[in-house]
C-alpha cells in the first residue's frame, strides 16, 4: 500500500547525538504517524485511577492494560465494565462505531491532566494504544512483561544466567513503583502495511510453547501482527499428526541443529524421550494466546523440499523405481500415495490454526530424485512436461488447490513463483534483489498477487550483527545484517510503479534456527533488529532517520527491554550513525 499522506510533527533533527532526545520528547516505538504534544500531565497510580470500558470487545485490552499496571505497582488492579464513563482519574477504552473511525489497528490516544482516552477501530488497535500509553511512562511500565520463568527444572528450563549476554535469561526485574504521570498528547496512529511479522524455527532450533508465548508479548511491545512457525524441516517435525503418529516418533527426534541445545522438555513425561514437538492442543493455546494480543499465527509445513524428517516417518513418499535414487530432503511428486498424506496432514494443521494463510515452503527444492522416479516420469509424461521443475508447479498447483478448496490461502517463500503465475497464493520475496528475484516481484504484482517482502540483505536476524565477533555470536554464513541495515529497509521496491504499491502487503524478519543455542540467543540475535523492522512496517517513511531512532532505543527503549525481561543486543560502536 502507498504511504498515506497524514503530516507528521518533526520534533527530532539528524544533527541530533544518537543517544540524545529532547525533553519531554517520549521515545515511541514504533514512532506514531501523528504526535501533537498537549500541556500538563496526567497522574496513573493504583489509588486514583481507574481503567473502564464500555463495549465486551475491550474487555481483554482493558483487562490486559490492568494486569501490566498491577505488575508495575506490585497491587492488585483489575478494570471496570461502565455505561458512561468518568470525567476525571480514568483510562477509557472507547471502540469507535461512527464518524471518523481508525484504520484497522489502528487508536487515537488523547492524554489531559484528567483521563486518557483509547478510541480505536477494533480490539487490536486498543491493545496498540495501551502499549503507546505504557510508552509514555517510565520504563518500570513494562515490569516482568515478557519475563520467562528460570528456575532449573522449569518450564522454559533455561539454567545459564551467566556468560556471554545471548545466553543471559533475564535482566534483574525492576522495583515496583507507587505510580508515575505521563504527559499529555494527542496521537492519531495505524499501520503503514498489514502483514508485519517475524518467523521462529523450532524445526532447527526447538523452544517451548511457554518460550512462544514471552515471544508473542515482545511482538506486542512493538506492534508486531505476524507469526510465521516453521514447523517442519530435514532436522524435525515438530507438530502431532494424528493420522500419522510416526511423525512425532520418529521425526520429531532431538532438538534441532545443535547438540549443545538441551532442553528439558517435556517436564511431565507425557511424551516420548527424546522427541520434540508440540501436541495440537498445545498448539491451539498458543493461537489463541497470540490471537488475543493481535498476532495471526500462520504455520509453515515444509513442501516438497525439506521434508527428510517427514521421510523418515513416512518412507513410502520417497521416489521409487531406479537404482540412482538417493535418499534425500524432496517427497516424491508423481504418486497419489503422496498426496493422501499430505492433505490428511494439512486438514489436522487447518483444524490447529485458523489463519487465514497456509505456508508451503516450496523453497530450495532438489528435484534430482524426480529424474529417476518411475511415478514422477509418468507424470511428466501425462503432463507433457520436458524438465522437472514443470512438477514442482504442478505440485504446487495442486496442494493449493486442495487449501483454497477448503477456504485458505497458499503462501510460499519465491520459488513458488517460477513456474509462472499462481492467483491467490501469497508470494515471500527472501532472495533479495537478484535480476530473477526482480523479474518475478514484478510479474507477480503486475497479476495482482499478494506480496510480503523478507530479504536476505535486511530482514535475517539469524545473520551475524556486526563484523567484529568479539562480543558477538556467530551467526550464518558471513553475511552482516545490521541494525543500520534493517532500518535502512524499504518494503516497495523502487523498480515498482505506484499502482503496484498496494500489492505489496507487509514485511517479515526471519530468524532460522540453526545456529542458535538457548532462548535468550534467541531473543538476541532478535531485538533491538526487530524493532527496527517493527518501525518500517509501522511509521510514515518519509523523514526516517537512524539517528533519531537510535537516540530513541537509547534513550529509553532499551531500558523497557530491559525492564520486561528481554535480552537483547546493546548497540555498540559499530551501529552509530
Amino acid at each position: 500500500m502507498t504511504p498515506r499522506l497524514i503530516p507528521v510533527l518533526l520534533l527530532l533533527t539528524s544533527s541530533l547525538a544518537p543517544a540524545s532526545l529532547p525533553a519531554g520528547r517520549p521515545a515511541l516505538v514504533p514512532t506514531p504517524w501523528q504526535m501533537m504534544p498537549g500541556e500538563g500531565k496526567f497522574r496513573i497510580d493504583p489509588a486514583t485511577v481507574t481503567i473502564c470500558y464500555r463495549d465486551d470487545r475491550l474487555a481483554f485490552a482493558a483487562t490486559w492494560l490492568a494486569g501490566q499496571l498491577a505488575r508495575t505497582f506490585d497491587t492488585e488492579m483489575k478494570p471496570v465494565q461502565v455505561e458512561s464513563t468518568p470525567d476525571r482519574n480514568c483510562i477509557r477504552f472507547e471502540l469507535a462505531t461512527e464518524g471518523a473511525v481508525p484504520p484497522a489497528e489502528g487508536y487515537r490516544l488523547v492524554v489531559t491532566p484528567q483521563r486518557a482516552t483509547i478510541l480505536a477501530g477494533d480490539t487490536s488497535g486498543a491493545l496498540y494504544g495501551a502499549i503507546t500509553l505504557l510508552q509514555l511512562g517510565p520504563s518500570v511500565a513494562f515490569r516482568d512483561f515478557a519475563l520467562c520463568d528460570s528456575v532449573p527444572g522449569h518450564d522454559p528450563g533455561e539454567e545459564n544466567r551467566q556468560g556471554p549476554r545471548w545466553h543471559r535469561v533475564q535482566y534483574p526485574v525492576p522495583e515496583p513503583i507507587d505510580g508515575y504521570s505521563v504527559p499529555c498528547v494527542s496521537i492519531e496512529d495505524s499501520p503503514r502495511f498489514t502483514w508485519r511479522g517475524l518467523l521462529i524455527d523450532p524445526a532447527r532450533f526447538y523452544v517451548s510453547i511457554e518460550e512462544m508465548k514471552r515471544y508473542v508479548d515482545i511482538m506486542l511491545l512493538h506492534k508486531l501482527n505476524t507469526l510465521q512457525i516453521h514447523l517442519t524441516d530435514g532436522q524435525g517435525w515438530r507438530i502431532e499428526i494424528k493420522a500419522f503418529p510416526a511423525l512425532v516418533t520418529t521425526g520429531a527426534i532431538g532438538v534441532g541443529n545443535q547438540p549443545q541445545n538441551v532442553r528439558t522438555y517435556p517436564l511431565d513425561g507425557s511424551k516420548p524421550k527424546g522427541c520434540y514437538y508440540y501436541t495440537q492442543l498445545e498448539l491451539k493455546g498458543l493461537v489463541a494466546y497470540a490471537a488475543a494480543r493481535g498476532v495471526t499465527v500462520v504455520p509453515e509445513i515444509e513442501m516438497p523440499g525439506h521434508t527428510a524428517a517427514l521421510l523418515r516417518s513416512c518412507p513410502e513418499l520417497l521416489c521409487q523405481g531406479s537404482d540412482e535414487i538417493k535418499p534425500g530432503n524432496s517427497i516424491c511428486v508423481g504418486q497419489e500415495r503422496t498426496y493422501e498424506v499430505l492433505t490428511a496432514i494439512l486438514d489436522e494443521v487447518m483444524e490447529v490454526f485458523p489463519s487465514r494463510y497456509i505456508h508451503l515452503g516450496t523453497d530450495e527444492c532438489w528435484r534430482g530424485n524426480w529424474e529417476h522416479c518411475t511415478h514422477c516420469r509418468a507424470k511428466m509424461l501425462e503432463l507433457g512436461a520436458t524438465d522437472t521443475l514443470a512438477l514442482h508447479g504442478y505440485f504446487v498447483e495442486r496442494v493449493s488447490e486442495y487449501l483454497q478448496a477448503k477456504g485458505r490461502k497458499a503462501a510460499g517463500w519465491d520459488e513458488i513463483f517460477e513456474t509462472g503465475d499462481k492467483p491467490g497464493i501469497l508470494g515471500m520475496f527472501w532472495r533479495g534483489h537478484s535480476p530473477e528475484a526482480v523479474r518475478m516481484v514484478e510479474r507477480a504484482a503486475r497479476q495482482g498477487q499478494l506480496l510480503v517482502m523478507t530479504p536476505t540483505t535486511h530482514c535475517y536476524l539469524d545473520y551475524r550483527q556486526a563484523q567484529d565477533l568479539s562480543n558477538d555470536p556467530p551467526g550464518l554464513g558471513n553475511s552482516v545484517v545490521s541494525l543500520e541495515k534493517v532500518y535502512g529497509f524499504e518494503p516497495i521496491p523502487d523498480y515498482l510503479v505506484p499502482e503496484l504499491h498496494r500489492n505489496v502487503i507487509g514485511l517479515q524478519g526471519n530468524l532460522w534456527g540453526e545456529v542458535l543455542f538457548s532462548f535468550p540467543h534467541m531473543q538476541y540475535q532478535t531485538w533491538p533488529r526487530a524493532c527496527a523492522l517493527a518501525e518500517v512496517g509501522w511509521s510514515n517513511p518519509e523523514g526516517r532517520d537512524y539517528r533519531e531512532f537510535v537516540g530513541r532505543l537509547q534513550g529509553g527503549h532499551l531500558d523497557r527491554l530491559r525492564a520486561a525481561g528481554v535480552t537483547f543486543r546493546e548497540p555498540g560502536p559499530e551501529d552509530a550513525p
